[in-house]
């Protein structure tokens, strides 16, 4: 059966919500009081993240910041997510240099998992998928909420044929609703039918149709179960 790509897709939300790209478990206080003292709010950086204005948020990052980037501690997460989200951008035409800003958020924020996440993307881009699946491993492991590191991480297994360990990372994805929810269906198929679960695999891509009717990999694949 043939498979959807890799999604692109990433988390838009930064740690100020206490849920995204943060060990489970961990407290939010810190990020949550960026800025009082600087002017420099998390809720003020993730809105000009959602509206794609990176030059602005990094632009009030820096005016905040009493020395050299990263030299404060209480801004490192603000400035990690604008980085991060530089990487996201720039990865489309060169991977190694999304890599490079990607690295130079990990060394000051370990644990931020969107940063993972993105790490994966680029390493994929590059055909390094061992090393791939190791960066999506570690940012569902910080954030089991990242449905795109889950379902990444499921196409690189399925790649390499280890399709009971992908479908379980596409379960994991699915339990999280993403907007591309016909996409893991597709692969879930997939990997049913590697398993020669075919009336299994077949209900899959029914369901992925009745998310999105006009799925062309789903109609192709369910087309060869009638033939």
């Amino acid at each position: 059966l043939e498979e959807p790509p890799v999604a692109a897709q990433s988390q838009r939300h930064i740690a100020s919500k206490g849920d995204l790209e943060r060990p489970l478990g961990a407290s939010t206080s810190h990020a949550e009081a960026i800025a009082v003292d600087h002017g420099v709010t998390m809720d003020a950086i993730e809105e000009l993240l959602d509206k794609d204005d990176l030059e602005e948020a990094l632009s009030r990052i820096m005016e905040a910041e009493n020395g050299p980037p990263w030299s404060d501690p209480d801004l490192q997460d603000a400035r990690a997510a604008v980085v991060t989200r530089i990487a996201e951008k720039v990865m489309e035409s060169d991977a190694n240099q999304a890599l490079n800003h990607l690295n130079e958020v990990l060394k000051r924020v370990s644990d931020y998992a969107e940063a993972h996440l993105q790490v994966g993307r680029a390493l994929s881009r590059l055909d390094m998928n061992t090393e791939a699946l190791q960066a999506y491993d570690r940012a569902v492991a910080l954030d089991s909420s990242l449905h795109v590191a889950h379902y990444n991480r499921g196409i690189l297994l399925l790649q390499t044929g280890n399709y009971l360990e992908a479908e379980q990372s596409f379960l994991q994805s699915l339990a999280l609703r993403p907007p591309y929810l016909a996409d893991v269906l597709v692969n879930l198929a997939a990997c049913r039918a590697r398993a020669e679960d075919m009336q299994q695999a077949k209900t899959y891509l029914v369901k992925a149709l009745e998310v999105d009717p006009e799925h062309e990999i789903a109609k192709k694949n369910l087309e060869r179960f009638t033939q």
